[in-house]
């Protein structure tokens, strides 16, 4: 059977600059598809786009992630009210980045290529929604960044560093 969702969700989780003290708030979202082969094993594909705000007193940013993903869904426990289940699957797609350095008032935009493995666990709800808790995990280091001035003057690379993070969605369909 075949059904689309949408996944409203919020994210908990980090991504940040090496050597830097950041907080973050990012918001997510998601449109696809599900395919149920039966009561237990199916796929989902969707696309996520995943903004990130966030910054310190150095420099503030804005991320997009935009990916697509494809995900092996196993429901270990089904009945008619309730149903439990895991997701694996890959996620491939663009970040974009745009700095803003407050000492140097020097902006940055950059693109660059991701590449993440998702991760998680389903709690289904009667046969028409679902709450998912999914990791992504980065495959791959990412190469961009920006150049800083170092207190003796000389010029450091700090690399945009990807880390992980968690969602929490809810996620509407057929199950």
């Amino acid at each position: 059977m075949l059904s689309e969702y949408q996944t409203p969700s919020a994210i908990f989780g980090s991504s940040l600059l090496s050597n830097e003290s950041i907080s973050f708030f990012s918001l997510q979202s998601q449109l696809g598809q599900i395919l149920m082969f039966n009561r237990y094993f199916g796929l989902q594909h969707y696309a996520n786009l995943e903004l990130d705000f966030g910054g310190n007193s150095m420099w503030s940013n804005i991320y997009a992630d935009v990916t697509y993903n494809l995900d092996l869904l196993l429901n270990t426990y089904n009945s008619d009210s309730f149903g439990s289940g895991l997701i694996l699957g890959v996620g491939a797609g663009l970040k974009i980045s745009s700095f803003k350095l407050a000492l140097e008032d020097q902006s940055t935009k950059m693109a660059d290529f991701i590449a993440k493995v998702n991760v998680g666990a389903r709690l289904i709800f009667g046969r028409s929604f679902a709450l998912d808790v999914i990791m992504r995990i980065p495959l791959l280091e990412t190469q961009t960044g920006y150049y800083r001035t170092t207190s003796s003057g000389d010029k450091e690379f700090l690399k945009y560093k990807d880390y992980f993070s968690v969602a929490v969605n809810l996620t509407l369909g057929t199950f």
